[in-house]
């Protein structure tokens, strides 16, 4: 469980309800100021008492939910606080809530009703960079590319690319701008990025990416080639530069990668069935006959594969 999801539940709740007492009355019939009656008071009490239970449930919803989130239990977690929304709707502290229920909902791929409880959040507090960044990310999710650029663009205000979370909302934003086919625009963001952390790997890669999609293969490569100098065993790097050389025909080397990335992973089986597509075009049909078999004991479907070993049979 990422540990943001119960970073403070510690002190949710504890904005309880608190009554200054006062002795005298407005009589709302009138509008005249009397002094407090016997029955004033017992009413006032029953309504502190209710006041006071609902504050007891609230304390205990939140400390359940806390321990269903130790337990990786996001849907009892959820149940629990969205019962402490019910039990005190005017919680001060119920923009936290809100924003728990949010990152919950994210994590479930339920991206409407995150969007919802983020939104309910940044209404109460419109400076929680937690709830705009967890609603950036819903709206890049669901392809509301400008929904999620604005809410980026707050963020990348409030924060320097010094900071680790001003390099994570710039990481975002440059996302957004290549799903949003502004490839320069995301370029700019990871240069940023790199700037400030020359070894954030996955500026690096995205970096790369975006420099073949603006037509620069060969500085993509480079790219690729220094990123994986510098982290040999990452799986991202490697297959990212193996299929990159088999675009760009250079089949050996891609082999080599592949080689490679079967060494790290060796019970991947797409691994397997895209090494044997390199094999082919070198004519090694006996070596990806022998991936394309090794892929069908790895759990692949023999007739997912079946034009591939047609030809590897050849």
């Amino acid at each position: 469980m990422n540990r943001r999801l119960r970073q403070t539940m510690l002190i949710i709740g504890l904005c309880l309800f608190t009554a200054v007492q006062a002795q005298t009355v407005i009589d709302l019939k009138d509008g005249a100021v009397r002094a407090k009656t016997t029955e004033d008071y017992k009413e006032e009490l029953g309504i502190k008492a209710r006041a006071k239970a609902d504050s007891l449930a609230y304390i205990d919803h939140m400390r359940r939910a806390l321990n269903a989130l130790h337990e990786d239990s996001l849907d009892r977690a959820a149940l629990l606080l969205e019962k402490a929304l019910k039990t005190r709707p005017e919680a001060p502290s119920n923009y936290l809530v809100h924003e728990k229920l949010g990152e919950i909902r994210l994590a479930q791929d339920r991206y409407r009703e995150a969007v919802g409880h983020f939104a309910e959040t940044l209404k109460q507090k419109p400076t929680c960079q937690e709830a705009r960044y967890g609603r950036a990310v819903c709206y890049y999710e669901t392809g509301s590319l400008k929904a999620a650029e604005e809410d980026c663009n707050v963020l990348v205000d409030e924060e320097k690319a010094t900071t680790p979370l001003g390099r994570q909302y710039r990481f975002l934003r440059a996302a957004i701008h290549q799903k949003n086919k502004h490839p320069e625009k995301a370029r700019q963001d990871l240069e940023e990025i790199l700037r400030a952390d020359p070894d954030n790997q996955s500026a690096s890669l995205l970096l790369a990416g975006i420099l073949e999609e603006t037509g620069q293969p060969k500085a993509a490569l480079e790219q690729l080639n220094l990123f994986v100098a510098a982290h040999p065993k990452n799986t991202d790097g490697l297959a990212a530069r193996a299929a990159l050389l088999n675009r760009l025909e250079q089949y050996y080397p891609a082999e080599a990668d592949y080689d490679s990335l079967i060494l790290l992973q060796a019970d991947n089986p797409s691994l397997y069935i895209l090494r044997a597509r390199v094999r082919l075009k070198l004519d090694k049909h006996d070596a990806a006959r022998s991936d394309l078999e090794k892929a069908v004991k790895l759990g692949v479907p023999r007739g997912e594969i079946a034009t591939l070993l047609r030809e590897a049979h050849k």
